[in-house]
């Protein structure tokens, strides 16, 4: 069945919102995870997100970056830099290659398997990216690749460096 033309425009216009305002996609996609007030941190991270988003530059001539955040236990900082901001990077392929770091590899994994479980039970998201998410490919326990967005685990202490998905390198 298809859909009426006002709810596909009415996706659409959902869709660019939450393109430019990942912390609306955050919280309209994923409430589990965004129930309690965003801290100083968390605005931080994503306005410098969201400038990366308003450069509207070729990943390829994007300059390249380093940021590390550091904050307290049970800040949900994880939450946000390895569910929800990759999953907003892959569904708008503002990144090709994405690493998840961790302290070892079952907690690397582990992420790996929420950001998983989202893609396919997550009913908000596949009802707005059904398309972008149904395009997915060589999904391991370490590995999976969706809307040509590769996502690999590492634990800390493995050997990463040189690694690439095609032609890219991690971008984040």
């Amino acid at each position: 069945s298809k859909k009426p033309a006002n709810t596909t425009a009415s996706c659409e216009r959902m869709k660019e919102n939450f393109r430019l305002q990942p912390q609306l996609f955050a919280i309209r996609l994923f409430p589990r995870h965004t129930r309690l007030p965003w801290s100083r941190m968390h605005r931080r991270i994503l306005s410098l997100y969201r400038n990366l988003l308003r450069r509207q530059c070729p990943l390829e001539q994007r300059p390249a970056r380093r940021l590390a955040i550091i904050a307290p236990r049970t800040s949900a900082k994880s939450t946000l830099k390895s569910l929800i901001l990759p999953l907003h990077s892959l569904l708008y392929r503002q990144e090709r290659y994405i690493v998840l770091i961790s302290a070892t590899q079952k907690q690397a994994r582990q992420r790996l398997r929420n950001i998983k479980a989202e893609i396919l039970r997550n009913p908000d998201l596949n009802l707005l990216y059904g398309p972008e998410l149904a395009s997915r490919d060589g999904w391991t326990s370490a590995s999976i690749n969706v809307n040509g967005v590769q996502i690999d685990a590492y634990s800390a202490g493995s050997e990463i460096r040189g690694i690439s998905y095609r032609e890219w390198r991690p971008s984040l």
